[in-house]
């Protein structure tokens, strides 16, 4: 996944880049009468990426990041608290537990699944593995 930004600063030999959300329609929310919610028309992300090509604060670049890694980290947000609440309500059910005990159990699962969002963001932040690369650069 490629994504257009530009460098703020330099530090620690990567670069500090700036990205600007784009709105999910791709057009200018200021412009639009789309009515969409501030949530869609957050402001720019700042983030740390590897700089292989020595840019330089105020360039424009290109930068790359793992889809696979990004689809990773969807799986464990988005797909895990339904695959775990799910399995919960079935186990539950096998073993002979009610409606409504499968139930609970699918919550606590889902629950524990959140948690287990949480724990991965966390150990995410505190190894900041970089997770973009910048792959081209054009002078400002």
């Amino acid at each position: 996944m490629t994504q257009n930004a530009v460098v703020r600063r330099l530090v620690a030999g990567r670069a500090e880049i700036e990205v600007k959300r784009a709105s999910a329609c791709g057009h200018s929310c200021e412009e639009c009468g789309g009515g969409c919610s501030e949530l869609v028309r957050t402001g720019p992300v700042v983030v740390l990426a590897d700089n292989p090509l020595n840019a330089r604060p105020g360039d424009r670049v290109v930068v790359e990041s793992s889809t696979r890694r990004v689809l990773g980290f969807a799986a464990v947000v988005y797909l895990l608290p339904i695959v775990l609440f799910f399995a919960g309500c079935f186990i539950a059910g096998a073993l002979g537990a009610g409606e409504g005990a499968a139930l609970a159990w699918g919550g606590g699962c889902f629950a524990a699944s959140v948690g287990i969002a949480v724990l991965v963001d966390r150990r995410i932040g505190k190894t900041s593995r970089v997770m973009f690369s910048i792959v081209a650069v054009s002078p400002s």
